[in-house]
């Protein structure tokens, strides 16, 4: 599969997130949600797009991840969540996690 397919494909699944979104709107009636659900669905396909076709420019890569990671925070702060302490807990988990597998993969 070429790149412009692998893009071609991120769109549809795109395009197809957002219809789906529009569809739930009016039942929910969450505006802001719907926007951030969209706006991150749209930043995250950007980012996608440019890991396919230019992974190695990290300068655009980096642009990417920072649009993702400000939709992100614009989500907690609707919720109220604080990025660091959810990020804290998250790696704490992850580092148990790997904790385990290393010491399952030494009792092999």
């Amino acid at each position: 599969m070429g790149n412009g397919q692998l893009v071609n494909q991120v769109r549809a699944y795109q395009t197809a997130k957002l219809q789906a979104a529009n569809k739930h709107v009016p039942f929910y009636n969450v505006e802001w949600l719907a926007f951030d659900y969209k706006k991150l669905l749209e930043e995250v396909g950007e980012l996608g797009e440019i890991l396919i076709l230019s992974f190695l420019d990290k300068v655009r890569v980096g642009k990417e991840i920072a649009d993702v990671a400000i939709v992100l925070t614009c989500i907690a702060s609707h919720y109220g969540i604080k990025i660091s302490d959810v990020m804290d807990e998250k790696l704490a988990v992850l580092r148990l996690r790997m904790e385990e597998m290393g010491s399952c993969k030494e009792e092999r």
